[in-house]
Parts: C-alpha cells; structure tokens; sequence
C-alpha cells in the first residue's frame, strides 16, 4: 500500500509541476507529442504504471476486473494465433490487455495516464509485434503476467511485467535505429 502511495504522488507531482494543472488527455497528448518526447520516456512511464499496476492487480484480486483482465488477454491471445494476423486489430488488443490491468490495480489515474500513453505510442510508431519473434515472447510474457496476477502473486506480476515492458523497449529501440539507417 505504500509503494502504491508513493507512485500515485510521483505521477501526480509530475503532472501537477510539469502541467500546473491535471489536464485532460487531449491536452497532455497535445503537450507532449508537441515536446517530442522520446521513445525512452514513454517507456520509462510504462515502467512507473504498468509494473506496479500489475502487483496491485494481483494483491488486489478485484473477481470482476479480473475477469475483464482474463477476456483481454483471452481477445489478444486468439488474435495473435489467427492465420493472417491483423497487426493493426492486435496492437488494439495489446492496449486493451495492458489498460485492464491498470484497471484491475484500482487506481483510476493510473489508468488515464496509460491510457495517453498508449495513443502516443499507437500513433507515433507502428506495433513491434511485427518483428519476427516479436510476437511469440509477448506472447509468452502475457501468459507469465496474467497467471502471477491471477495466482495473487504481486512480487512475480511485478516481475513479468518489467521483463515485459523492457522487451517491448529493447524491440521499439531496434525498431527506431532501424529506421534511422534507412535510405530517405
């Protein structure tokens, strides 16, 4: 309880001296999109949301929202085992997965800040689940995110989730140096 504490004040003390006020997500999204923030910066917020948000939803143990977590990632995994993966439709399913999490940890600023986050990642690069065997370890670190919160195992959800959000880092930084060095 008092870690969950300590990171809604450092979410809020970001917003509050950095935005003066808690904006709306449009405004926020505006904001930062107009500021550039980078890849790493984003990722560093999934890792202030998502790795906490995940040892809340299993201490929490909410059945209802945990169901919704279940039917998310049940939506995702089927999805990701169609013949012609729509990878448009799954990076869709990945944010819903992601955001019933946050959801189920029950701390509703956590899951307006991710989901802002998530548009700006949605628009500002394509999904890297596209790249070969992209798709097959998030595949497997869903699985290992959504038995630790199911099983009310925080320290184990905490520690999937951060080898989950650290290979979609390590993907989207491969992806970008990728880019870089192609031709104009």
């Amino acid at each position: 309880m008092r870690e969950q504490r300590r990171t809604t004040a450092i979410l809020w003390i970001i917003c509050v001296s950095y935005f003066m006020v808690i904006p709306t997500s449009a405004a926020l999204r505006r904001r930062l999109v107009d500021e550039e923030v980078s890849l790493r910066e984003l990722y560093d917020m999934r890792d202030v949301i998502e790795l906490p948000a995940a040892e809340w939803a299993a201490r929490r143990q909410d059945p209802e929202r945990l169901a919704a977590v279940r039917a998310a990632y049940a939506e995702l995994e089927a999805a990701s085992r169609a013949v012609d993966v729509d990878f448009d439709k799954l990076q869709e399913l990945d944010a819903a997965f992601h955001l019933r999490i946050v959801e189920a940890a029950g701390n509703r600023f956590l899951s307006q800040t991710l989901g802002v986050l998530q548009e700006i990642l949605a628009t500002g690069m394509s999904t890297t689940l596209t790249i070969p065997g992209r798709l097959e370890r998030s595949r497997r670190d869903h699985e290992r995110v959504l038995t630790a919160i199911m099983d009310g195992d925080a320290a184990a959800a905490r520690r999937a989730a951060k080898r989950h959000v650290a290979a979609a880092r390590r993907a989207a930084l491969l992806r970008l140096a990728a880019d870089k060095q192609k031709p104009a």
